[in-house]
């Protein structure tokens, strides 16, 4: 364990920046998403649930987060509407996402995926949920039918 927290601690802003650029073309927007989940996983993985995710600020920053949110938006392939959700409700765990129309989709995106005929994307989608559930605002919108 020791050494997956290393691993982590050294990923450094700029290749997961790049790695967005890449989100505008859908042929590869899907092998981006996966390398950026799993940077997120990874780091998720080595950190305290109740803190902020490490990499929140610098993928505001960059624009990452809106980028896979239009990916989201726009795409109509399912694996990269789910992995996009699943990262952005990683992204804001402990923290409200601002955007209304982002909190809603991504939050009802995440709900029907507790349904997913993938046992593996059912419980991402389960645990991306309970991330965002620490903040009062995404809480409110998670338990809405």
């Amino acid at each position: 364990m020791n050494s997956l927290f290393n691993v982590a601690e050294r990923i450094h802003f700029l290749p997961r920046q790049e790695l967005f650029e890449y989100l505008v073309d859908e042929n590869i927007a899907g092998s981006a998403l996966t390398s950026i989940h799993n940077i997120i996983h990874c780091v998720y993985d080595s950190r305290s649930p109740n803190e902020t995710h490490k990499y929140y600020e610098a993928d505001l920053v960059c624009d990452g987060i809106y980028k896979m949110f239009k990916l989201f938006w726009t795409t109509h392939v399912k694996e990269i509407k789910d992995s996009a959700s699943i990262c952005i409700g990683r992204l804001f765990q402990n923290k409200k996402i601002d955007d209304e129309q982002m909190r809603k989709s991504i939050i009802s995106h995440l709900k029907t995926l507790r349904n997913d005929p993938d046992e593996n994307t059912q419980i991402t989608a389960i645990n991306a949920l309970n991330l965002l559930s620490k903040n009062a605002s995404n809480n409110a919108e998670i338990q809405k039918r």
